[in-house]
């Protein structure tokens, strides 16, 4: 095999590898965005209906989004560990298009800047409303 055909099939390998990150991202994304969404309707139906009861639901419903959206980054950071390691394959070493993402910290992934601090505001949120308005 030539050094362009490997270089060509290198850089698919990472086509691939990057494709599953982005995936993972765009997932996480789409979390974040659920969850604002059925938090907002139920809180709000709490509030119409004058029912304090939903606003527990409102708050298991912002956890659970936040285990979902936690997993998703730490599949995410495998893959992103994959890429590194693509990456620094050398030349000439085969290419096995491996797509089996490295392990990762699922605690790490829950108390991540971007998981920990959004539910939390949400969650801190919700027992604000609750607290002011019923």
């Amino acid at each position: 095999m030539s050094k362009d055909e490997y270089t060509d099939i290198h850089l698919k390998h990472m086509d691939y590898v990057q494709s599953a990150i982005a995936r993972m991202s765009a997932q996480s994304a789409t979390q974040k965005n659920y969850c604002i969404t059925l938090v907002t309707a139920i809180v709000g139906a709490s509030f119409v209906t004058q029912t304090s009861g939903l606003i527990y639901i409102a708050m298991l419903a912002t956890v659970i989004f936040g285990f979902v959206d936690a997993k998703y980054l730490q599949v995410e950071r495998g893959f992103r560990d994959l890429y590194d390691e693509v990456r620094r394959v050398g030349a000439g070493k085969s290419v096995d298009f491996r797509m089996t993402p490295h392990s990762s910290s699922y605690l790490a992934s829950i108390v991540s800047w971007s998981i920990l601090p959004f539910y939390l505001s949400i969650l801190i949120g919700i027992a604000a409303l609750n607290w002011i308005l019923l």
